[in-house]
């Protein structure tokens, strides 16, 4: 009896990322492994669903907790590990499990190679060179052929969301003669990727008057900071809006699909739109300055960045008080880039 060989993934945060690592479960899975995960608690809603043996996480950044998610791994008697995070945490849990570690040839943090076992060449880490998705799936593929199996052929790139379903969109005509929708996800983690809130208003204004659609806000109440002034100004230019704070992650695939065109920062949600949307029916606009669209875009859809317009090198840094690449990008270039688009979704 030949048993099936079990692999970990390990991707702690963040909420794009972990979106970005999913096309490599679902690989690994059609190459016919079994697969655990190893996450903080926080992203269980978005792994919950997914094809894996286990998913085991983290409650909170105690010792004491690292230490019992430590014990359980090791437990689990994996046949190799993927270190999709490329930190020296992540490589040293993967390290404490007690299998060969695989895991990026230029990581985020370079040290943690000296714990990896078997690393693939996908560049620097923060190099513009390909998406993170590609990036990851190298690994996925490395570690089938380290395992002895048959790279599955032509393989769909898929997430495994809810709302990769089919989509039960409104018939032409309906969808002709309804409102039309639109969302923005204007809030971050990162300060430096923040577009200015008054670049917000000279958007959605000229949106709203263009196509009479509902606006809609998605973030969370502790983006009140962030958004909070938003709302003010929107409020001063008469531009009415729909406040949304308490989607829950599992809620949000079927939300952006009702939406005709999505509009935001380098952030999770973005990354949950582009995985879950059907592109022929709802468009999808990235807004980048400190980080690169070719390496962390909405895949599959567009962006407009200070990279693109102005050659402006990406810093990816997360604490610049005010990155000025996002001030560069000007509401009439992304009404531009719009500008081809609005006529057939808006």
């Amino acid at each position: 009896m030949i048993l099936t060989q079990r692999i970990l993934l390990i991707k702690l945060s963040a909420l794009g990322d972990i979106v970005h690592a999913l096309p490599v479960l679902h690989l690994l899975k059609s190459a016919g492994l079994e697969i655990d995960w190893f996450s903080y608690q926080g992203f269980s809603p978005l792994l919950e669903g997914q094809p894996l043996s286990k998913l085991i996480t983290l409650k909170d950044r105690s010792l004491t907790t690292l230490i019992r998610a430590t014990q359980e791994l090791r437990a689990r008697n994996y046949d190799m590990v993927i270190d999709l995070q490329g930190t020296i945490k992540t490589a040293t849990l993967a390290k404490l499990t007690g299998a060969p570690v695989l895991g990026f040839a230029q990581p985020r943090e370079a040290a943690a190679t000296l714990l990896y076992d078997h690393t693939v060449d996908t560049g620097v880490w923060y190099s513009n060179a390909q998406h993170i998705i590609e990036a990851n799936l190298k690994l996925g593929r490395e570690a089938i052929t380290k395992l002895g199996l048959e790279l599955p052929k032509a393989v769909p790139l898929k997430y495994g969301l809810v709302a990769n379903e089919p989509s039960e969109r409104h018939s032409a005509l309906e969808k002709q003669l309804k409102v039309k929708e639109i969302c923005v996800l204007p809030a971050t983690t990162w300060q430096s990727k923040l577009w200015p809130t008054e670049y917000w208003v000279e958007l959605l204004l000229s949106l709203q008057r263009k196509s009479k659609a509902n606006i809609h806000i998605v973030c969370t109440k502790h983006d009140d900071p962030i958004v909070q002034p938003l709302l003010a100004q929107l409020k001063e230019s008469c531009v009415p809006v729909i406040l949304h704070q308490d989607f829950k992650l599992q809620q949000l695939p079927s939300f952006f699909r009702s939406m005709d065109l999505i509009v935001g920062v380098d952030t999770g949600p973005l990354h949950i739109a582009a995985a879950t949307i059907d592109p022929s029916s709802t468009y999808i606009l990235g807004i980048y300055g400190p980080t690169s669209p070719k390496r962390t875009g909405p895949y599959g859809f567009a962006a407009v960045s200070a990279e693109e317009l102005f050659e402006h090198k990406p810093l990816n840094k997360r604490h610049l008080s005010e990155d000025a690449s996002m001030r560069t990008v000007l509401p009439e270039l992304v009404l531009s880039r719009l500008s081809g688009v609005t006529a057939a979704i808006l």
